[in-house]
């Protein structure tokens, strides 16, 4: 198979053949033809000098050597101008994974058990037994410092001064105040003002190590702050505007043992950070103290895990507590056993919850088996028996992946299920009165997003009830834009700096600016 040649290595070589081609040809073409009879040449050396000058005056006439290297520079110029979205931390080298040998057939097996021959057993000389990743240890339920959570002491000393210089006083000086006009403002003209918001190299930056499992954006309008969640527990924290430190803004913790699925910042104190993981923990990273504690944590010997959670109120949590189809309800003043447990689903897995942003006792979970309802805190089931739904959303012929109300009156429900649909409800207070709520618009959408991509879910704007973002499978790669009535944007479409799936997608909470995670650990951010 030929080797490629760099841009460097092709204009190098493309100018030296012409200039060796020049000089043989000048020199045979005068030597041979001027000086010499066509009677002192044999004929086949006859046709190969003229072979020589016809391809020369070819290649002249048609300029192939100057596009070639007008094509080699410009090749050269666009790998430079990519390498500028090579930011934050180093991208980790991918190992291949070696499986062990195929079991032999039941045909082969047969032959031997019959005949008794003993067939030849190849040596294994490349193969070795695959294993899965060993298992991370989950971290203490007890208070952690920042220095327990950093690899070493140089990573705590870096990101210690990155909180107390770059974040905390802006933080302090949040005003969280809405823009006067958003380009989100007129859905009539969402498709045209979306091309407002740019993207660059400046802002793609490598977050966390691994693929990317959850986003919050800090409401702050002083300093764009991004965090990602990661498959390995890691959250990475980035400065989206710094390009001057060695990571360009971007610093780590291990805050859990398994992927986080859910962060968002308390709706009541900015300065705290709040996840939860598969590890079965939901914690809160405090940025102004340095600290991570616990408010929920499954015991060591349980085998269940959580999912979500969705803050109820300054001091209440709802937490999906994974294959017992219980969502509990945890109150970080008391302990980190629930206050209370809402048994929703029988074996089966609460995906996430969602509570209503004014009616704060009614709360939406879905199942991983296509059920989805809204429940009220105030109307706990009996013992020993399921909850019963307010109003249950139908349609869903398989899992559900995500079902949020929208956030500013709870009006809307999305749903995205892998049935490859989204589906909207009307969830206003007349229609919550029904037992069976039927979806007003399906919208076809691939949500196939296999082993190696983390799911989609549709997320409102923050403010807005008719606009919802969410990732897409689409080439070229894109994310997805819909208003409540399933009109149709696109974000990104064909953009260089976004070259990959973006399976979590946020909006700032007052600013114009959407961000999107992939599966390689990358934060994309669009904005004006």
């Amino acid at each position: 198979m030929p080797t490629k040649r760099s841009p460097r290595g092709l204009k190098r070589k493309i100018k030296e053949e012409k200039e060796n081609l020049d000089q043989v040809d000048i020199k045979n073409e005068t030597n041979e033809f001027d000086g010499e009879s066509d009677d002192d040449l044999a004929e086949y050396e006859q046709r190969r000098l003229q072979n020589i000058v016809d391809r020369k005056n070819k290649i002249d006439e048609l300029k192939i050597a100057d596009i070639s290297l007008e094509l080699a520079a410009g090749l050269n110029q666009e790998t430079k101008g990519k390498a500028i979205s090579r930011r934050g931390l180093s991208a980790v080298p991918r190992q291949k994974e070696v499986l062990p040998p195929r079991p032999k057939s039941k045909r082969l097996q047969n032959i031997n058990a019959d005949t008794g021959l003993q067939l030849p057993e190849k040596e294994p000389t490349h193969y070795q037994v695959y294993s899965e990743r060993e298992e991370i240890p989950r971290l203490p339920l007890e208070d952690l410092s920042l220095e327990e959570l950093c690899n070493n002491t140089e990573d705590f000393e870096t990101t210690s001064n990155y909180f107390d210089t770059k974040v905390k006083p802006f933080i302090e000086e949040d005003k969280k105040t809405k823009l006067a006009t958003s380009i989100f403002d007129n859905v009539g003209t969402l498709g045209k003002n979306l091309k407002k918001l740019k993207i660059t190299g400046e802002r793609v930056a490598k977050v966390v190590p691994n693929r990317i499992f959850s986003l919050a954006i800090h409401p702050t309008e002083t300093k764009l702050l991004v965090a990602a969640g990661g498959k390995w527990g890691s959250i990475g924290f980035w400065d989206v505007q710094d390009n001057e430190s060695k990571t360009h803004g971007v610093q780590v913790i291990k805050h859990h043992s398994n992927p986080i699925n859910c962060m968002t910042y308390d709706i009541f104190d900015s300065s705290k950070l709040v996840t939860t993981s598969y590890d079965g923990t939901c914690r809160i990273f405090d940025i102004n103290e340095k600290k991570s504690s616990t408010i929920y944590g499954v015991p060591e010997d349980d085998p269940s895990f959580t999912t979500y959670h969705a803050q109820v109120d300054r001091d209440c949590f709802l937490v999906t507590l994974g294959k017992t189809g219980i969502v509990g309800m945890i109150d970080r003043r008391v302990g980190l056993k629930p206050t209370s447990n809402f048994k929703l689903y029988d074996k089966c897995s609460p995906k996430v919850v969602s509570v209503h942003p004014t009616q704060t006792n009614l709360f939406l979970a879905p199942s991983n088996k296509g059920g989805c309802g809204i429940y009220d805190i105030r109307k706990p089931a009996s013992k020993n028996s399921l909850m019963k739904p307010l109003t249950q959303l139908t349609g869903h012929s398989k899992a559900i992946s995500s079902a949020f109300f929208s956030n500013k009156t709870g009006s809307r429900v999305v749903t995205v299920a892998y049935d490859n649909k989204i589906r909207l409800y009307d969830t206003s207070d007349d229609n919550l009165k029904s037992e069976m709520l039927k979806p007003y618009k399906s919208i076809t959408h691939n949500n196939q997003t296999g082993r190696w991509l983390t799911t989609l879910k549709a997320e409102w704007h923050p403010t807005r009830d008719d606009i919802f973002f969410v990732g897409s499978m689409a080439q070229p790669r894109q994310i997805d834009v819909y208003s409540d009535q399933g009109d149709h944007f696109v974000l990104g479409d064909g953009g260089e700096y976004l070259a990959s799936v973006c399976s979590i997608v946020k909006c700032h909470p007052t600013q114009d600016i959407v961000v999107g995670g992939n599966s390689s650990g990358r934060i994309h951010v669009f904005m004006e």
